[in-house]
C-alpha cells in the first residue's frame, strides 16, 4: 500500500513541477497586430476586388486586392462569406510592422458587389503587387 502511495505522489508532483520548466523555455514572442475596418461596397472586375472601407477616422479609403493575392498558402487574402449585422468588414493583420493578411467577410456569394468599370489598361494598374492598408 506504501509503495502505492509512493507512486501516486511522484506522479502528482512530477505533473505539477513539468508546467514549470516547460515556461521557463525561451519562446520568441512575435509582435501581432489586427484591426477590423467596416465595409461600404465591394467591387469587381477581371483583375480583383477594390474594397470600399472605412478607416479609423471614418474616412472613406479604397483597397485594391489582385487575384492573385487570393492563391492558396501564398496569397495575402482571403474572402469569407456569411449573413449577419456585422458583415461586410475586413480584418487586417500585420505582423512586426509589416501587413501579413486581410480577410474580407462578405455577405454571402458577393450579392451586394459592385462592377469596377474603366479600360483594360487602367484597372490593370490599379492593383498592385503589395498589399497596403491606410487607417
Amino acid at each position: 500500500m506504501s509503495k502505492k502511495r509512493l507512486f501516486v505522489t511522484c506522479l502528482l508532483l512530477g505533473s505539477l513541477v513539468a508546467p514549470l520548466f516547460a515556461q521557463n523555455q525561451d519562446i520568441k514572442k512575435r509582435d501581432v497586430y489586427t484591426k477590423t475596418f467596416p465595409i461600404e461596397r465591394i467591387y469587381v472586375c477581371r483583375y480583383g476586388y477594390m474594397v470600399a472601407y472605412r478607416n479609423s477616422t471614418y474616412d472613406l479609403m479604397e483597397l485594391y486586392i489582385g487575384n492573385k493575392q487570393f492563391s492558396g498558402t501564398t496569397g495575402k487574402a482571403v474572402i469569407v462569406f456569411g449573413k449577419g449585422p456585422e458583415y461586410p468588414y475586413l480584418s487586417a493583420t500585420w505582423i512586426e510592422g509589416r501587413l501579413d493578411h486581410v480577410v474580407i467577410y462578405a455577405v454571402d456569394s458577393l450579392s451586394g458587389t459592385y462592377v469596377l468599370h474603366g479600360t483594360d489598361d487602367e484597372l490593370k494598374g490599379r492593383f498592385p503587387d503589395q498589399l497596403e492598408i491606410k487607417f
